[in-house]
Protein backbone atom coordinates (compact mmCIF):
# COMPACT_ATOMS: atom_id res chain seq x y z
CA UNK A 1 0.00 0.00 0.00
CA UNK A 2 3.10 1.97 0.26
CA UNK A 3 3.05 2.92 -3.73
CA UNK A 4 -0.67 3.88 -3.45
CA UNK A 5 0.03 6.76 -0.30
CA UNK A 6 3.08 7.73 -2.25
CA UNK A 7 1.19 8.11 -5.48
CA UNK A 8 -1.04 10.40 -3.39
CA UNK A 9 1.52 12.71 -2.02
CA UNK A 10 3.33 13.09 -5.32
CA UNK A 11 -0.03 14.02 -6.96
CA UNK A 12 -0.80 16.74 -4.50
CA UNK A 13 2.81 17.74 -4.78
CA UNK A 14 2.88 18.05 -8.27
CA UNK A 15 -0.40 19.70 -8.74
CA UNK A 16 1.04 22.50 -6.19
CA UNK A 17 3.77 22.84 -8.76
CA UNK A 18 1.22 23.16 -11.98
CA UNK A 19 -0.59 25.69 -10.04
CA UNK A 20 2.21 28.24 -9.40
CA UNK A 21 4.19 27.17 -13.05
CA UNK A 22 3.68 29.73 -15.71
CA UNK A 23 6.70 29.94 -17.33
CA UNK A 24 7.06 28.11 -20.28
CA UNK A 25 5.07 24.88 -18.95
CA UNK A 26 5.77 22.65 -21.83
CA UNK A 27 10.14 22.90 -20.18
CA UNK A 28 9.37 20.74 -17.00
CA UNK A 29 7.20 18.00 -19.06
CA UNK A 30 9.96 14.98 -19.05
CA UNK A 31 11.04 16.23 -15.43
CA UNK A 32 7.34 15.45 -14.04
CA UNK A 33 7.59 11.97 -15.68
CA UNK A 34 10.95 11.23 -14.08
CA UNK A 35 9.05 12.93 -10.86
CA UNK A 36 6.15 10.52 -10.42
CA UNK A 37 8.88 7.32 -11.61
CA UNK A 38 11.43 8.11 -9.24
CA UNK A 39 8.54 9.13 -6.22
CA UNK A 40 7.09 5.55 -7.12
CA UNK A 41 10.50 3.24 -7.13
CA UNK A 42 11.49 5.08 -3.95
CA UNK A 43 7.93 4.29 -2.50
CA UNK A 44 8.67 0.32 -3.32
CA UNK A 45 12.20 0.43 -2.48
CA UNK A 46 11.56 2.21 1.15
CA UNK A 47 9.41 0.15 3.00
CA UNK A 48 10.20 -0.67 6.70
CA UNK A 49 12.47 -3.62 7.00
CA UNK A 50 10.01 -7.19 8.02
CA UNK A 51 6.61 -5.29 6.48
CA UNK A 52 5.56 -7.74 3.63
CA UNK A 53 5.50 -6.09 -0.06
CA UNK A 54 3.23 -7.43 -1.84
CA UNK A 55 5.00 -6.17 -5.12
CA UNK A 56 7.59 -8.29 -4.36
CA UNK A 57 5.99 -11.35 -4.33
CA UNK A 58 4.04 -10.53 -7.36
CA UNK A 59 7.67 -9.63 -9.03
CA UNK A 60 8.44 -13.39 -8.97
CA UNK A 61 5.17 -14.17 -10.96
CA UNK A 62 5.38 -10.50 -13.59
CA UNK A 63 4.75 -11.30 -16.80
CA UNK A 64 5.78 -8.43 -18.47
CA UNK A 65 4.86 -8.91 -21.99
CA UNK A 66 1.00 -10.15 -21.22
CA UNK A 67 0.77 -7.18 -18.87
CA UNK A 68 1.66 -4.79 -21.29
CA UNK A 69 -0.59 -6.49 -23.83
CA UNK A 70 -3.59 -5.96 -21.29
CA UNK A 71 -2.54 -2.16 -20.99
CA UNK A 72 -2.71 -1.38 -24.76
CA UNK A 73 -6.05 -3.52 -24.61
CA UNK A 74 -7.34 -0.49 -22.00
CA UNK A 75 -5.78 2.10 -24.45
CA UNK A 76 -7.58 0.99 -27.37
CA UNK A 77 -10.89 1.11 -25.30
CA UNK A 78 -9.91 4.37 -24.04
CA UNK A 79 -9.46 5.86 -27.43
CA UNK A 80 -12.59 4.26 -28.54
CA UNK A 81 -14.79 5.28 -25.55
CA UNK A 82 -13.39 8.99 -26.19
CA UNK A 83 -13.57 8.59 -29.98
CA UNK A 84 -17.45 7.13 -29.39
CA UNK A 85 -18.15 9.99 -27.15
CA UNK A 86 -19.17 7.72 -24.12
CA UNK A 87 -18.91 8.82 -20.75
CA UNK A 88 -19.66 6.10 -19.01
CA UNK A 89 -18.04 3.76 -20.86
CA UNK A 90 -14.57 6.22 -20.64
CA UNK A 91 -15.11 6.28 -17.01
CA UNK A 92 -15.54 2.44 -16.51
CA UNK A 93 -11.63 2.24 -17.53
CA UNK A 94 -10.85 4.88 -14.04
CA UNK A 95 -9.74 3.37 -11.02
CA UNK A 96 -11.48 4.64 -7.75
CA UNK A 97 -8.67 6.50 -6.72
CA UNK A 98 -8.79 8.42 -10.01
CA UNK A 99 -8.22 12.39 -10.03
CA UNK A 100 -7.75 14.47 -12.54
CA UNK A 101 -4.27 16.43 -12.91
CA UNK A 102 -5.50 19.46 -11.71
CA UNK A 103 -6.88 18.18 -8.91
CA UNK A 104 -10.27 19.77 -9.81
CA UNK A 105 -12.15 16.11 -10.28
CA UNK A 106 -12.28 12.39 -8.48
CA UNK A 107 -13.34 9.65 -9.11
CA UNK A 108 -14.90 7.95 -11.71
CA UNK A 109 -18.43 9.54 -11.39
CA UNK A 110 -16.99 13.08 -11.57
CA UNK A 111 -14.92 11.92 -14.23
CA UNK A 112 -17.81 10.50 -16.60
CA UNK A 113 -19.66 13.70 -15.41
CA UNK A 114 -17.00 15.80 -17.27
CA UNK A 115 -16.54 13.71 -20.30
CA UNK A 116 -20.17 13.74 -20.62
CA UNK A 117 -20.53 17.26 -20.60
CA UNK A 118 -17.36 17.95 -22.68
CA UNK A 119 -18.71 16.06 -25.40
CA UNK A 120 -21.97 17.54 -25.21
CA UNK A 121 -20.07 20.46 -26.14
CA UNK A 122 -17.50 18.99 -28.70
CA UNK A 123 -19.61 16.64 -30.92
CA UNK A 124 -17.48 16.02 -33.43
CA UNK A 125 -14.13 15.64 -31.11
CA UNK A 126 -12.02 12.81 -31.88
CA UNK A 127 -8.62 11.28 -31.00
CA UNK A 128 -5.72 10.14 -33.14
CA UNK A 129 -2.47 8.56 -31.54
CA UNK A 130 0.29 9.53 -33.45
CA UNK A 131 3.67 7.99 -31.69
CA UNK A 132 4.42 5.67 -29.02
CA UNK A 133 6.60 7.11 -26.47
CA UNK A 134 6.66 4.13 -24.21
CA UNK A 135 5.33 2.28 -21.25
CA UNK A 136 7.03 1.70 -18.53
CA UNK A 137 6.34 -0.83 -15.12
CA UNK A 138 7.44 1.35 -12.25
CA UNK A 139 5.91 -2.04 -10.16
CA UNK A 140 4.15 -4.77 -10.70
CA UNK A 141 0.86 -2.84 -10.23
CA UNK A 142 1.90 0.57 -11.76
CA UNK A 143 2.90 1.36 -14.95
CA UNK A 144 3.18 4.68 -17.09
CA UNK A 145 1.95 5.10 -20.49
CA UNK A 146 3.50 7.89 -22.79
CA UNK A 147 2.08 8.89 -26.09
CA UNK A 148 1.76 11.74 -28.42
CA UNK A 149 -1.74 12.02 -29.79
CA UNK A 150 -3.65 14.71 -31.51
CA UNK A 151 -7.06 15.58 -30.82
CA UNK A 152 -9.23 17.25 -34.04
CA UNK A 153 -12.92 18.91 -35.10
CA UNK A 154 -12.61 20.87 -31.29
CA UNK A 155 -15.10 23.99 -31.72
CA UNK A 156 -13.57 27.08 -29.87
CA UNK A 157 -15.80 29.24 -27.84
CA UNK A 158 -16.87 31.36 -30.89
CA UNK A 159 -18.09 28.66 -32.24
CA UNK A 160 -15.53 28.01 -35.27
CA UNK A 161 -13.22 25.34 -35.38
CA UNK A 162 -9.53 24.93 -34.00
CA UNK A 163 -6.92 23.49 -35.61
CA UNK A 164 -5.85 20.10 -34.44
CA UNK A 165 -4.41 20.37 -31.23
CA UNK A 166 -1.34 18.34 -30.75
CA UNK A 167 -0.86 16.83 -26.99
CA UNK A 168 2.20 15.21 -24.89
CA UNK A 169 0.32 12.96 -22.74
CA UNK A 170 1.22 10.77 -19.28
CA UNK A 171 -0.98 8.21 -18.41
CA UNK A 172 -0.46 6.37 -14.80
CA UNK A 173 -2.45 2.93 -14.65
CA UNK A 174 -2.86 0.77 -11.40
CA UNK A 175 -3.42 -2.82 -11.56
CA UNK A 176 -6.64 -4.08 -9.39
CA UNK A 177 -7.98 -7.23 -9.28
CA UNK A 178 -6.26 -8.61 -12.52
CA UNK A 179 -7.49 -5.70 -14.52
CA UNK A 180 -5.72 -2.30 -15.22
CA UNK A 181 -7.53 0.90 -14.36
CA UNK A 182 -6.49 4.85 -15.02
CA UNK A 183 -5.60 6.59 -11.98
CA UNK A 184 -4.53 9.85 -13.49
CA UNK A 185 -3.54 11.14 -16.73
CA UNK A 186 -1.62 14.25 -18.17
CA UNK A 187 -2.06 16.04 -21.18
CA UNK A 188 0.37 19.08 -22.51
CA UNK A 189 -0.30 20.80 -25.93
CA UNK A 190 2.43 20.83 -27.73
CA UNK A 191 3.77 24.06 -29.05
CA UNK A 192 4.57 24.34 -32.55
CA UNK A 193 8.45 25.33 -33.31
CA UNK A 194 8.89 27.93 -36.09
Amino acid sequence: MANHDALDRLKAALQDRHSNERSNPTRHIWLRFSAISVALLLASACAPEGESDPAASAESEFDAPAEEAAIREVWDEIIAMFNGHDAGGWAALFDESFVRWEGDVKGPAAEEAYMAEFFEHQPDVEYGQLDEIGLVFVTPEVAIYRTFGQVSNVVGSDGSRVPPNQILEGWIFVKRSDSWKVATYFLRPVEASE
